[in-house]
């Protein structure tokens, strides 16, 4: 009985690791086949890599072909290779020659421009009104603007008979506010000219730009926005050691019929 029953506990320890020795045999397998799945994935990508370089050469090789043959034509026919050569040179010497008449035509326009302006300095530093009167707009006339700031509404414009009258005038008009107490400027032109025109020697101007107005003091600088298809002359005159009185007259013009004419002015200057 006792060797009956050690046999049957002998035998079922065999049933036992035979079953864990299967077990183990199982999972390394699948352990493998995973990892030759992933090799097979990783092959695959590859050769798939592969074949789009070896696409994207053939394309290359293509395109190398097709440029020997257009040189083989090209040897063949030296006459339509000059042709070609003189087409592209008369090209680029249209487009030259065209860069440099614009080129002309601009520094041209920029020597007018600053010619007419230098006349208007002139004519103010001579309160010759008659040559300035020539010198304005026909048509828009030209508006006076005491400060940098330019108030459409307050700011009076006159028209070129009139500006030729100003020796002679003595209405007094208003021609905006003072800048910090508000006040109206009530005066005649002549009184206007001294107060807030001429104020400094623009005939010896420190310093003259075109088209580059800058900001000087604290006030808005908005000329370019009320002019927007308007060319500007800026003459500024600096300070002198004992006092802030800078100026800077800009000059705001207008072309009719290829001609410079003044449709504004104003004056920058220390404003507290």
């Amino acid at each position: 009985m006792k060797t009956s029953r050690l046999f049957i506990v002998i035998f079922v320890g065999f049933l036992f690791l035979t079953a864990c020795s299967d077990s183990t045999g199982g999972q390394a397998e699948n352990e493998e086949l995973d990892k030759l799945n992933e090799r097979i994935t990783q092959l695959e990508e590859e050769a798939e890599t592969k074949d789009e370089e070896i696409a994207a050469k053939d394309t290359q090789i293509t395109e190398l072909e097709a440029t020997i043959v257009n040189l083989e034509k090209q040897l063949e026919n030296p006459q339509t290779v000059e042709e070609e050569v003189s087409v592209e040179v008369d090209k680029v010497v249209e487009e030259e020659s065209a860069d440099s008449k614009d080129s002309d035509e601009a520094a041209s326009d920029e020597e007018q421009l600053r010619e007419r302006a230098d006349a208007v300095v002139d004519a103010l530093g001579n309160k010759d009104f008659s040559s300035l009167a020539n010198l304005v707009h026909p048509a828009k006339g030209v508006r006076f603007s005491p400060y940098i700031y330019v108030d459409v509404e307050e700011h009076l414009q006159f028209s070129a008979e009139q500006v030729g009258n100003f020796a002679n005038d003595n209405e007094t008009y208003t021609w905006g506010s003072v800048d910090g107490s508000g006040n109206p400027i009530e005066m005649t032109p002549s009184e206007y000219y001294n107060e807030f025109i001429f104020i400094r020697d623009f005939t010896k101007a420190d310093e003259v730009t075109v088209n580059n107005i800058k900001t000087r003091g604290s006030m808005i600088v908005n000329v370019q926005e009320v002019y927007p298809d308007a060319s500007f002359v800026s003459y500024y005159v600096e300070g002198t050691e004992q006092e802030l009185d800078w100026a800077d007259l800009i000059l705001v013009f207008e072309k009719d019929q290829d001609n410079w004419y003044l449709v504004g002015l104003a004056v920058d200057r220390y404003t507290t």
